[in-house]
């Protein structure tokens, strides 16, 4: 089973990523997502670098993306499409 936060790799990079829950707002925040939501409605994540792709929608269950250190560009992935592209990151990296 896939955890709800930590590092991650992919076949290309090393990323972090939280799945939204629903109920850790907060922890998106401490994560350093830029995100609203509106009483009852959905959450929006401010998307691309520094925010030039604008806000879109994050349903519940979708993870929050971003490459490791880097607070300024957080994306989307669907749960399907994250457990399929990351497996958890080994402690090291090799090059």
């Amino acid at each position: 089973m896939v955890g709800t936060d930590g590092n991650r790799m992919s076949v290309y990079e090393r990323v972090e990523a939280i799945q939204w829950t629903g109920e850790n707002y907060v922890e998106l925040v401490r994560f350093g997502a830029t995100v609203r939501q509106s009483f009852l409605g959905p959450l929006d994540l401010l998307t691309g670098a520094d925010g030039a792709q604008g806000y879109v929608p994050v349903p519940v269950g979708h993870w929050v993306v971003r490459s490791v250190g880097d607070n300024t560009d957080h994306w989307p992935v669907a749960d399907s499409c994250f457990r399929n592209r990351y497996r958890q990151a080994d402690d090291e990296v090799t090059t």
